[in-house]
């Protein structure tokens, strides 16, 4: 019954043109506020232990506007999954820096395309795939299993080749860098174990980092580029950045990679802060067992 229910919603909020969507989104994001949801929790603790240099006044106004800026990311996702692949174009209204993706294509060595979960990640990799095609993208499997293939045919609509985050999916990554394809990754997502991750530094924090991208980079030797898909104000649209990441992604040394490439997600995280995940328990898993819980 849940899952009929979920559906039901998730279709309705498909059908709402983006400014009302985005209203009902924003709502959602004040009620998340008001009371003191769990989101609101975490993403409070995350702001003022990543960005300590804020007074209490901007802390509070960042994890409003990021509580609204995450109901909209809430309410504007089954638009993108469930609508035709032609409203891709409709709402990405510019795009920045395509010229660093072009250039990096013409490298003829694939490219590693890196999304944290900033702005509209959803609508990032639909505009890439349909785009800059060829490309495979690695997902990990809702909780709920029944909302997966919804997911997967959302994602996949206009044309990217989804892999889930196991070894056959890694496989199927460096199989398409050597045919010379896109890749697609939320590079700030916690690997589940120290068998796929590291610790290093995000805001000075020590957080469990994936180490797949730097084993892309450094074997395959792939561009590496980020970028996400900034929300305008009013539902206006979105702008898509590209942008080069540091060279230090393929230090052979993985402390100072898996660094490097927290700080590029970091810098990325800086230009638009409102619109990151910080609702993300990016700190629940301790370098120590003696640490206590950080979000206690």
């Amino acid at each position: 019954m849940q899952i009929i229910v979920i559906k039901y919603l998730l279709h309705f909020l498909s059908y709402l043109p983006l400014r009302f969507n985005h209203c009902l989104g924003a709502t959602l994001g004040y009620f998340l506020l008001f009371t003191n949801s769990r989101i609101a929790q975490v993403s409070t603790r995350n702001i003022q232990s990543c960005l300590p240099q804020l007074s209490k006044v901007q802390q509070q106004q960042l994890i409003k506007d990021s509580l609204i800026e995450t109901g909209k990311t809430f309410t504007e996702t089954p638009l993108f999954w469930l609508n035709t692949p032609q409203y891709v174009d409709k709402y990405i209204i510019k795009v920045n820096n395509a010229a660093v993706l072009h250039t990096a294509q013409q490298q003829h060595q694939g490219v590693i395309l890196l999304t944290p979960h900033l702005g509209s990640w959803e609508l990032t990799g639909l505009y890439c795939a349909k785009h800059y095609a060829p490309m495979t993208t690695l997902y990990r499997p809702p909780k709920l299993s029944q909302l997966e293939e919804l997911m997967c045919q959302g994602r996949a609509k206009t044309g990217a080749h989804l892999v889930t985050t196991d070894t056959r999916g890694v496989r199927q990554l460096f199989k398409a860098l050597k045919q010379q394809q896109l890749v697609g990754i939320l590079p700030d997502q916690s690997p589940p174990d120290l068998h796929s991750g590291a610790f290093a530094p995000f805001f000075s924090i020590p957080a469990l980092t994936m180490t797949l991208v730097s084993r892309l980079a450094q074997k395959t030797h792939a561009p590496v580029i980020l970028c996400y898909s900034q929300r305008l104000p009013k539902a206006k649209g979105y702008v898509l950045h590209f942008q080069t990441a540091d060279n230090g992604i393929f230090d052979p040394d993985l402390t100072v990679s898996l660094k490097s490439l927290n700080q590029a997600i970091q810098q990325l995280i800086l230009t638009c802060p409102q619109q990151y995940q910080w609702g993300y328990k990016r700190f629940k898993k301790r370098p120590t067992k003696e640490e206590s819980d950080f979000y206690s």
